[in-house]
């Protein structure tokens, strides 16, 4: 009777409560994900200005630029113009390596 309906209500309740996201996940996982897509983003910037300046400085260990992947091809002070200037004097490098980047003809 009536305490079959309560529970009915009850019910009915709390599944509209998880109702938000449509995708069965909930908000902790989204946040997780988009907190792990910036760290992402965020270290490839990094990595890029770190290539940029051991090009700029001749380093010798440096054999192969891998660039493969990416978005962007960019850093937070250095844009792909600068890896092409270092390449030019750069005496070390013998592959660069850039598959399934997002590159236009300009920035070639």
């Amino acid at each position: 009777g009536e305490a079959d309906e309560e529970s009915d209500e009850e019910s009915e309740v709390a599944s509209r409560a998880g109702d938000y996201n449509t995708d069965g996940s909930d908000d902790d996982d989204d946040f997780q994900g988009r907190e792990e897509q910036l760290d992402q983003e965020e270290m490839e910037l990094e990595q890029f200005d770190e290539i940029v300046e051991r090009v700029l400085a001749n380093d010798p260990t440096l054999k192969q630029v891998v660039l493969d992947n990416r978005e962007e091809i960019t850093g937070k002070r250095h844009k792909i113009e600068a890896l092409w200037n270092a390449l030019v004097s750069n005496r070390h490098v013998e592959r660069l390596s850039m598959r399934s980047s997002n590159i236009t003809d300009e920035e070639a």
